[in-house]
């Protein structure tokens, strides 16, 4: 069972379940005194447990593993020091939401493409698919379209795959 005694432990929970609670849980976890926190904690699992007879949550299980998945896989770097947790990456967060990909493809860098990967889920709304983007070559893909319901759409995702400055290799001026 959850059992939330400081700040920080309130806040650790908060943001392990962001991307799962509604709006309203949110807002009425924040006005809790921490046993009041801690009590949201115990019911939020209970609501979402598909076999409440049993010793396991199987929800919470596969909630914790595919967070965990997240941290490990999708944190990036910008600069020595300072590290994004790979939850509060997008695709941390499509991870942890939807759980993973029935496949992926991946587009590399090309000559004058950005890195990009595209998610299908064949399971969720009768299949959907997300699309993210390396638009700054640290390897942070941002989400930038996708056919699910509620996500960001951008029906023009693809001209965000070619750099605005090309860098021309050879010199037209140029003479041996």
């Amino acid at each position: 069972a959850e059992k939330i005694t400081t700040e920080e432990e309130a806040k650790n929970f908060k943001n392990q379940i962001l991307f799962i609670a509604t709006r309203e849980e949110l807002k009425q976890y924040d006005k809790l005194s921490l046993t009041g926190k801690s009590n949201f904690a115990k019911a939020f699992w209970a609501r979402r447990d598909p076999t409440p007879g049993t010793a396991i949550n199987e929800y919470k299980l596969t909630h914790y593993e595919r967070f965990r998945y997240a941290n490990e896989n999708y944190s990036t770097f910008k600069a020595p020091g300072t590290k994004k947790n790979g939850w509060r990456s997008d695709r941390g967060r499509v991870y942890i939401v939807y759980g993973p990909p029935s496949d992926e493809e991946n587009y590399p860098s090309a000559l004058e493409a950005r890195p990009w990967i595209k998610w299908n889920y064949d399971e969720v709304e009768g299949g959907v698919y997300f699309i993210f983007i390396d638009e700054d070559g640290y390897g942070d893909y941002r989400l930038v379209h996708s056919s699910a319901q509620g996500e960001p759409k951008d029906y023009n995702w693809e001209q965000r795959l070619t750099p605005s400055t090309i860098i021309r290799v050879f010199d037209d001026n140029y003479t041996e």
